[in-house]
């Protein structure tokens, strides 16, 4: 009994002992707090309403912040923190400063906001902004040591490349996150989600749900239910030039494909629209996978892009274009230096009541000493074809091109005046597989292949050599089930 009594007087003395000293912890990192509120530093003003501080729940909560300097103003309803018990011990004595590590990167902990609403002063060329979020959580949130010792004890003030090179979260999400520029329109996202904020070479997640991005004045825009980016890396370098806000398109595209590593890996939209020029076009799923900058390594997939088949896309016997599809791009050589002279493109595109597409070329480009500019105007004029296939499949796109010039029936005799003429635009032996090829194709559609021939290199100037074409490139054709005059017929009925 008496053993009991003295168990239960030593367990009511640490019970009594841990709240009372939760207690005087967390008013002493409390007053600290309501002094920097009290003192800020020079050019800024903080407000708080209340701030709540418990060591045992191991929260700082903090109401009605208001924060006001060079860079904007910025408030929130509610802010919680959820430091580290070494972090709150070291923020509520001074003398405890020593529990902390003093390199390499320092815990922070998470945060949560309510309410946020965030006002940007104007910075260089760039417009004031407004932004509101529902909510704000970081998870894991983590600082280097040496620059958080710094702050602590009012030596710096925190830059934005610090923030680049020194900080890091696992996980960032935000809710009904609403942002406009001064006179521009807002763009609006219902769920944002950031994981393994990191700049480096480590792996780093965006993921969007339910955006909005609307320009009115042009009449265009992007909606979509998903925005993902997975296996983001941003060397330090390169967030400082991006957010430097200096470089014209150009540059900013020879910068992004210069880095040792894609800024991202893969980039996925899903269930969306784009809107232009009072012409909607829905997506299912679109994706580019970045696989390699050095050398230049990507792949684009489409799947279910459907296109109103109206006005200049206007197509007898369809409302709508659905295309699915694939293009791979390679390089071989070093983007960074200039040093390539190989490309091979791949493209598979399947168009619904169209007809399917494959092409597999390799080309060559001298762009030594060439802007990225230059580059892409030149490209196709200075192209060497080093091997080059292309396959058609027919699914009813030749009868459809021919239905916009053959009005009705008594208009089919030009199918066989078109016919005829295929010989005399290709004349020369050396032409007549392909000739016989097209005239294959446009009597009874089917398939159409064609090759460039092993060891003949061609150029873009090459086609004007029109004798000489069925030299280089070797062409078959196999006929399809029904005539092409059948087919106009039935989309002309449509």
């Amino acid at each position: 009994m008496k053993k009991a009594a003295i168990t239960g007087i030593v367990i009511g003395a640490l019970a009594i002992g841990g709240i009372g000293g939760n207690f005087v912890v967390s008013q002493m990192l409390e007053n600290r707090i309501r002094d920097s509120f009290a003192n800020p530093p020079s050019g800024i003003q903080a407000q708080c309403d209340n701030v709540r501080v418990s060591l045992l729940q191991r929260t700082v909560s903090l109401s009605n912040l208001r924060l006001n300097g060079p860079e904007g103003e910025h408030s929130c309803r509610e802010l919680v923190l959820r430091p580290s018990f070494s972090l709150m011990l070291a923020g509520s004595i001074p003398s405890l400063h020593s529990l902390l590590p003093t390199s390499g990167p320092l815990t922070l902990g998470d945060m949560t906001a309510q309410d946020v609403r965030l006002h940007s002063a104007p910075f260089k060329d760039a417009a004031p902004a407004e932004g509101t979020l529902k909510t704000l959580s970081i998870s894991d949130a983590y600082l280097d040591a040496a620059l958080f010792a710094e702050l602590l004890q009012k030596k710096v003030k925190p830059t934005v490349q610090d923030l680049i090179e020194k900080a890091g979260a696992s996980r960032i999400e935000a809710t009904q996150l609403r942002l406009q520029a001064a006179e521009s329109d807002p763009v609006t996202v219902e769920s944002l989600a950031l994981g393994d904020i990191v700049v480096g070479t480590k792996a780093g997640l965006v993921e969007v749900k339910k955006f909005e991005i609307i320009d009115t004045k042009q009449n265009a825009g992007v909606r979509g239910a998903l925005l993902r980016l997975t296996d983001i890396a941003v060397p330090p370098r390169l967030a400082r030039i991006l957010l430097s806000n200096a470089l014209t398109p150009n540059e900013l595209e020879q910068v992004l494909t210069r880095t040792e590593q894609p800024l991202y890996r893969t980039m996925t939209l899903e269930d969306g629209t784009i809107f232009a020029n009072h012409m909607t076009v829905e997506y299912r799923r679109l994706s580019h996978d970045w696989r390699s900058n050095t050398p230049l390594h990507s792949i684009v997939s489409i799947e279910q892009l459907d296109i109103p088949a109206t006005g200049r896309l206007r197509i007898p016997g369809l409302k709508r274009l659905l295309i699915n599809g694939t293009g791979e791009h390679m390089q071989q050589g070093d983007m960074a230096s200039f040093d390539f002279d190989v490309f091979r493109d791949k493209v598979s595109l399947d168009v619904a009541g169209i007809g399917h597409f494959d092409m597999d070329m390799e080309h060559n480009i001298n762009a030594s000493r060439l802007s990225l500019e230059e580059t892409n105007a030149l490209s196709l004029l200075g192209a060497q074809i080093k091997k080059g296939s292309l396959r058609y499949e027919d699914k009813g796109g030749i009868a459809r091109m021919l239905a916009t010039v053959i009005p009705n029936k008594q208009a089919l005799p030009q199918v066989d005046m078109l016919a005829a003429q295929i010989p005399a635009a290709l004349p020369g032996e050396t032409n007549r597989p392909l000739v016989e090829a097209l005239h294959t194709m446009l009597i009874t559609p089917g398939t159409l292949e064609l090759r460039l021939r092993d060891g003949m290199g061609m150029t873009v100037l090459d086609l004007t050599d029109i004798e000489n074409i069925g030299r280089k490139i070797e062409a078959s054709a196999v006929p399809g089930k029904e005539n092409v005059k059948d087919q106009i017929l039935r989309v002309q009925a449509q």
